[in-house]
Order: structure tokens, then C-alpha cells, then sequence
């Protein structure tokens, strides 16, 4: 039996400092630390690692996960065992501090006084395998907090636990095997390469070792797990070996071929490439890579990696002298860090409210961090017109009734318009883009005159305010 920490967004470990008892919500009588999980997931050969919330959540990696349900360490000390039949949302309410859902847990968690949990010894950041071993996990979706080993899908919960996007995947594209698929091919791939690895005496040469998987994973045929199991062991030890083109090749070859959220697997590899590179002419694509993930970050509500992102970015950005970029960069870092707040208090919100209740304060505050900071307006505009700010909430309700007339579609970009004045420098920005898109959702069908002229005029201000 292995037992890992949960980690992540929202539980207990989330910063390096946990939380006292008076922190936990839920009540530390509620919340799980540790799990026990299949035998291949508690050792970590890449590098040591924890478990990933959203990977317990959505792969169930746990060990006995049949009738009677895996063994859990609660934060008060005392043992239990999760049955089968909680869902995502028990799970989830149970790994996180302040998931709110106190009262729907007992149900699915059996006390055992007997359960030996509280002897074991977890596997931790310094109990792990000997340096020969690391890069080799046990199966393709090993998490990882470590950089040279972020491999599968391995991030937090989101706001509301609205499941991830993937990164585009289509019909074309394989899915990701299962964890057993994967344990199966991976000893096949130990016993044609660790040997070698173990052997191998500096980076170049456990490096070459990366770039023949990355070679022979062509060759796999229809054996859709060796495919899958030699990209991704060769993707870290090309990552923990400093070979940075075939790591990136293994991750462009993953994310074409499978249905695979390779946004974990980006964020190691530009951080690793921003310790690594010494060429000026590469620092503008890494500068320019790294803008664009610390805003999938954001996206996501990942703000640690927003925030890795964006020293990366300005680290690229200094070594190029480019000081107008370097003040861009340091503006949109400060803006995620009120928008990392903002998150902070509407997690906290939809904790300790239902969403759907006519709390208007909770509402606004949601409303305006959905639409007013990340342009989410489809999931924001039902909070703020349940909110206390009246011109947001009027503003929400005419959007809500979706109006299709040129007309009322110029009027309400016109009160978008009228709201940037009082928007904080913050909200400014996706008020603009509000009323951009209203100017030129009825400028079509406008008639000429001056009302006509005034939308084509605003919108070119606009484009040009947003550019």
C-alpha cells in the first residue's frame, strides 16, 4: 500500500504553510490529507511528487477502490474509509478545506479504528528513489509538483469545479489510456530501457535515451499505450536532462496525437528554458510563449502558474533590454495579482453561500470577477443582476434579455460606454470589450445617420484603447 498528500488549490496543503485548524471550513473532522493509492502512483521516479487534487478527483487513482473503499487520514487524526458512491462533488468537498459541503460527507465516510494508516509513513518529498530512477514513473499520469516531471493532467479545481478544457482536442485524437494501460506499458518500456538509463553517466547520454523513445514512438503501431508511455517517460527525462528540443518535441508530438491537457507540461517547459537558454534570439519566443500561458493561467484560475509565467516573461523580456515590454509585463502581473485576490474572496463566497441565493453582495462580487475582470460574462451576468450595484445589475438584466434589435443593441453599448468611467483600471479593460462587441453586434444593421457614425467612431476607439 502507498498513501500520498493531497495538494492543490483549496486544500490544506496549497501553500507551504498549512493552514491552522481554524482555517478548515469544513471542519478538520471533514477533510482528508492523506490516500491511499494504487502501489504504481506512491512512488515517483521522475521526482517527488504528491497528488494532485483534480487528478484524485478525476482519475480516482486510489488502491481497494471496490465495495468497501479506499483508506483516508482525516486532518483530526482519525481514519476512515470513502466508499464507492461519492461523486465528485463528496470527493471534492472532502479534499479541500472550505468546500462548503460539510454536511453531505459523513455518508460516505466509515470510521476504521482499525485501518494501520496512522502508522504508515507517507511517501514524501524526502523519502523517495535513488537519482537513477527518477524519471521513471510508474504509469503516464504521475503528478508532480517538481519541475522535470509534469506529466498527464495535473492541476487544480477551478471556481464552481467546472471540469478542464483540454487543449482543442478533436475527434482526430486519441484518448489518454487508462492508468492500468499505462502501468502495463511502462514495464515493457523499463525493461527495454532503464538498464540503459541507470547505466548512462552524464545528462548527454541519458539525453540520447530520451530522443531514441522519442524516435521509436512512431514505431508503436496500434499499441496506443506504448506510444503514449514512451512520449511522456521521454518527455521527462529529456526535461530533467536539459535536452529542451526533444522534450518539446515529445510534448507537441502528445498533444497531436492525444486528447491530452498539456498545460502543466508547457508551464515546466518554459520555466525550465528560461533557466537554461543563453540566446538573445530565443528569448522573444520565450517571452512571447510565456504571455500567452500566464493568460491561459488566468484563465483557468491557476495564478501560481500566472505568476510563474509572468517572471518568465519579464525575465526573457530584461535580457532583451526591451523596457516597454518589460512595464507591460509588470502591469499585467500586478492586475493578476488583484484578480488572484478577487478569486481568493469569490471561492471563499461560493463557499459559505449557495451560489444561487439572492445574497446580492456574494452576487456582485462574483458577477464582477466573472465578467468585469475575466470576460466570463455567460457564467458572470446571472450574479450580477442579483447584485447591489444598480447600474451593473440594470446593465446584467438588459444583457440577459438578449436584445436583437440594432436599436436596443446600440443603446446597451452605449451604457457600457457610460460605465468605463466609473470602472476601477482593473475592470476597465473587459468593460471596453463589452461595449466594443455591442457596437459592432448592431452596426450592421444600423441606417445612416449619426447614430451609425458614432458606432463606427467608438469602435475604432475602442479597437484602438484594447490594442
Amino acid at each position: 500500500m502507498q498513501y500520498l498528500l493531497v495538494v492543490g488549490r483549496g486544500t490544506c496543503f496549497e501553500k507551504e504553510i498549512s493552514p491552522g485548524p481554524d482555517k478548515f471550513a469544513d471542519g478538520i473532522e471533514n477533510t482528508i490529507l492523506v490516500v491511499e493509492v494504487i502501489d504504481d502512483l506512491g512512488v515517483v521516479w521522475t521526482n517527488p511528487a504528491d497528488l494532485e487534487v483534480r487528478q484524485a478527483i478525476e482519475q480516482r487513482p486510489f488502491a481497494t477502490w471496490n465495495d468497501d473503499g479506499f483508506l483516508a487520514l482525516l486532518a483530526n487524526g482519525e481514519v476512515v474509509q470513502v466508499t464507492p458512491s461519492a461523486g465528485d462533488e463528496q470527493l471534492w468537498a472532502m479534499l479541500t478545506i472550505a468546500g462548503g459541503e460539510e454536511l453531505v460527507v459523513k455518508e460516505f465516510l466509515n470510521s476504521r479504528s482499525d485501518a494501520k494508516i496512522a502508522s504508515a509513513t507517507p511517501t514524501t518529498n524526502d523519502d523517495r528513489t535513488s537519482d537513477s530512477d527518477k524519471p521513471w514513473a510508474g504509469g503516464g499520469n504521475t503528478p508532480s509538483n517538481q519541475l522535470g516531471s509534469v506529466i498527464g493532467v495535473t492541476t487544480d479545481r477551478r471556481v464552481e469545479d467546472s471540469p478542464r478544457r483540454t487543449d482543442a482536442p478533436t475527434s482526430a485524437k486519441t484518448p489518454v489510456p487508462t492508468p492500468e494501460q499505462q502501468r502495463e506499458a511502462m514495464e515493457i518500456v523499463k525493461q527495454l530501457y532503464l538498464s540503459r538509463y541507470q547505466e548512462a553517466e552524464n545528462d548527454k547520454e541519458k539525453a540520447e535515451i530520451a530522443e531514441e523513445m522519442l524516435d521509436q514512438s512512431s514505431k508503436t503501431g496500434s499499441d496506443v499505450a506504448g506510444q503514449y508511455v514512451m512520449l511522456t517517460t521521454a518527455q521527462r527525462i529529456a526535461l530533467e536532462h536539459n535536452d529542451l528540443e526533444t522534450a518539446k518535441s515529445c510534448l507537441d508530438k502528445l498533444v497531436d496525437e492525444f486528447e491530452v491537457d498539456a498545460f502543466d507540461m508547457k508551464v515546466a517547459l518554459l520555466r525550465k528554458s528560461s533557466s537554461q537558454t543563453t540566446e538573445s534570439s530565443f528569448d522573444t519566443r520565450l517571452m512571447d510563449e510565456a504571455r500567452q500561458l500566464m493568460e491561459e493561467a488566468v484563465e483557468r484560475d491557476e495564478y501560481q502558474a500566472a505568476d510563474d509565467m509572468g517572471q518568465v516573461a519579464i525575465a526573457a523580456a530584461r535580457r532583451l533590454a526591451d523596457k516597454e515590454e518589460v512595464a507591460a509585463i509588470t502591469r499585467r502581473q500586478r492586475d493578476i495579482s488583484r484578480m488572484e485576490a478577487a478569486y481568493r474572496r469569490v471561492r471563499q463566497a461560493i463557499a459559505e453561500h449557495d451560489p444561487a441565493s439572492s445574497n446580492p453582495t456574494m452576487s456582485e462580487m462574483v458577477g464582477r470577477y466573472f465578467c468585469l475582470m475575466k470576460g466570463d460574462w455567460e457564467r458572470g451576468l446571472p450574479y450580477l443582476a442579483r447584485g447591489d450595484d444598480l447600474v451593473l445589475k440594470r446593465l446584467a438584466q438588459r444583457e440577459l434579455d438578449e436584445p436583437a434589435d440594432s436599436a436596443n443593441q446600440l443603446a446597451l453599448a452605449d451604457a457600457w460606454w457610460d460605465a468605463i468611467d466609473d470602472a476601477t483600471s482593473l475592470e476597465e479593460t473587459q468593460i471596453r470589450r463589452r461595449a466594443l462587441w455591442w457596437y459592432e453586434a448592431a452596426l450592421p444593421e444600423l441606417p445612416q445617420g449619426l447614430a451609425k457614425l458614432k458606432a463606427e467612431l467608438r469602435i475604432k476607439e475602442l479597437k484602438k484603447a484594447d490594442s
